[in-house]
């Protein structure tokens, strides 16, 4: 997503390939991240972002002037949060009115007797301050990628039909919404200016 000063790359870590692997001892530690690109189009100042450049909110909220892990302030180049232990994020991320919206699986023991898909998450981070929430998906298993969309619905008894949002496989609060299936639809929360402009462009040709 684009801000007036930069560009955030939103990303989760995660061997979705080996969905049961949870090693302590190898020291894996999951994370999602949010890093800001400040290079521009031509990349010109293009550094190395390293762990040390990023605030880690999986605690705390951030802001672009908290203090980072490296003890420096503002400008941060972006956070991380810590999943889980043996936590992964195992979809893509999808940002629709002002949120992003993720999936997570976390391997649990188990034994050769009964199936376990591990526990399945959905997590609603708002992008920019790192604020989250997270349920968890009835049945398990891993969740496929969040979709959004806009349909047109025309209520019962009305001759007019009009927009409505929603989104399948977005985590929300509220249990009476639906959203508490990886499969669930509901009605997002919107946070983020509903108004709209035109932007035009042309290119010019011989």
């Amino acid at each position: 997503m684009t801000t007036n000063s930069y560009d955030a790359v939103l990303v989760g870590s995660g061997d979705r390939e080996h969905p049961l692997y949870a090693n302590a001892a190898a020291d894996k530690q999951d994370r999602f991240f949010m890093l800001k690109d400040l290079t521009g189009n031509d990349g010109s100042s293009l550094t190395t972002i390293v762990k040390g450049d990023l605030f880690n909110a999986t605690s705390i909220d951030y802001t672009a002037s908290a203090v980072g892990s490296n003890g420096t302030t503002s400008p941060n180049k972006g956070y991380y949060i810590d999943l889980r232990e043996g936590e992964k994020v195992v979809n893509a991320p999808l940002t629709v009115a002002g949120y992003t919206y993720f999936g997570t699986n976390q391997p649990t023991a188990s034994n050769t007797c009964s199936a376990n898909l591990g526990i399945a998450r959905g997590y609603r981070l708002k992008p920019l301050s790192g604020a989250y929430s997270s349920i968890e998906y009835a049945g398990g298993g891993l969740p496929p990628s969040p979709v959004g969309g806009v349909v047109e619905v025309t209520a019962e008894g009305e001759s007019t039909s009009s927009l409505v949002a929603f989104i399948i496989g977005g985590s929300d609060d509220d249990d009476d919404k639906g959203c508490d299936s990886a499969l669930g639809a509901c009605k997002p929360p919107i946070d983020v200016s509903t108004s709209r402009s035109r932007t035009y462009w042309y290119r010019q040709t011989d």
